[in-house]
């Protein structure tokens, strides 16, 4: 006798062991182009005076590639940078405050016991004595309000020194030029010794890690399955087996060709091991997503609505 719960155990492992059937991926051909590329400009006039860098070389994001000749520029921030230290010393002072301040504590006692000894003794100290030691209390106070306004204009002064600084600096820093990606140096415009003017291009740095792939999609292929769509690129080589090489759909341009009713796409895929180069084509895999369910409301006519008993 067949022991069915046997059987219906070993027919769920089967269908648990069993793949899900995938979608059938739409195939186009595709064109590699590169992704991005930077032809590292020069951000200041002046000579090139050292190139650290080659064609064929591998650089990361930050990595010097060059620079411009900085002995101005150094000397200038040298300056810039003694003129800050002055400043930033002279705001921070307080010699003439504090010797204000004792000055105005001394000229106020003065004129306070005057007037008290005014009081007591009215002959003891005459009317002009008496005027001269309130003009003394008065030229005090306006000397502790001077020296505070210097102290607040020192001050500013030291914050634009510091704004000097800060803009001597940068004129130092964009005499070097630094690689804005990881990538391969493919061309040197300018060499050693040559002027470079402002904006000029001195270096182009290609990423070779990520790739762009185009393609074209005909409008009757269900687009909107294939929005983010994962993609394989198949590529094949003459001295190794076909290469395939996974990415994802990252742009559909919304505007189609008036003439075949085609949409150009574009897919991002990894380059691995640097074996793809801009230029090659292939077969572009798509596999589009599963669709999903629209809700679809229901209506209900007003004779057939059910109505309360009276």
């Amino acid at each position: 006798m067949v022991d069915w719960s046997i059987m219906m155990a070993w027919m769920m492992v089967v269908a648990l062991a069993t793949p899900p059937p995938q979608e059938t991926p739409v195939v186009v051909d595709g064109l590699v182009r590169l992704l991005e590329v930077v032809d590292v400009p020069a951000r200041r006039d002046g000579r090139l005076e050292k190139m650290m860098v080659k064609e064929g070389d591998d650089v990361h994001q930050g990595d010097l590639l060059g620079g411009l000749d900085d002995s101005e520029a150094k000397l200038t921030m040298k300056r810039a940078e003694l003129e800050f230290k002055l400043a930033a010393e002279k705001a921070q002072s307080e010699i003439a405050l504090n010797y204000a301040f004792l000055t105005q504590v001394v000229a106020r006692e003065e004129f306070r016991r005057a007037e008290q000894a005014k009081k007591s003794s009215p002959a003891s100290i005459s009317a002009s004595e008496i005027d001269k030691l309130k003009l003394e209390a008065d030229k005090a106070n306006s000397e502790v309000a001077r020296c505070t306004e210097e102290k607040r204009f020192a001050l500013l002064a030291s914050q634009s020194r510091e704004t000097e600084l800060l803009l001597s600096r940068l004129a130092l820093e964009e005499r070097r030029l630094i690689s804005p990606l990881n990538g391969i140096v493919t061309q040197l415009h300018r060499r050693e010794g040559e002027w470079v003017h402002l904006g000029e291009k001195v270096v182009r740095v290609v990423r070779i890690d990520r790739l762009r792939v185009e393609a074209y999609l005909n409008l009757q292929s269900g687009l909107v399955l294939f929005e983010h769509a994962p993609v394989v690129l198949e590529v094949g080589f003459v001295d190794s087996p076909l290469q395939e090489f996974a990415g994802e759909v990252v742009f559909m341009n919304p505007e189609a060709d008036p003439v075949n009713g085609q949409i150009r796409i574009w897919a991002e895929i990894e380059n691995r091991d640097r074996l793809l180069r801009p230029g090659q084509k292939g077969r572009l895999k798509l596999f589009p997503k599963k669709k999903t369910p629209s809700a679809i409301p229901t209506t209900r006519h007003p004779e057939d609505q059910v109505k309360p008993d009276k």
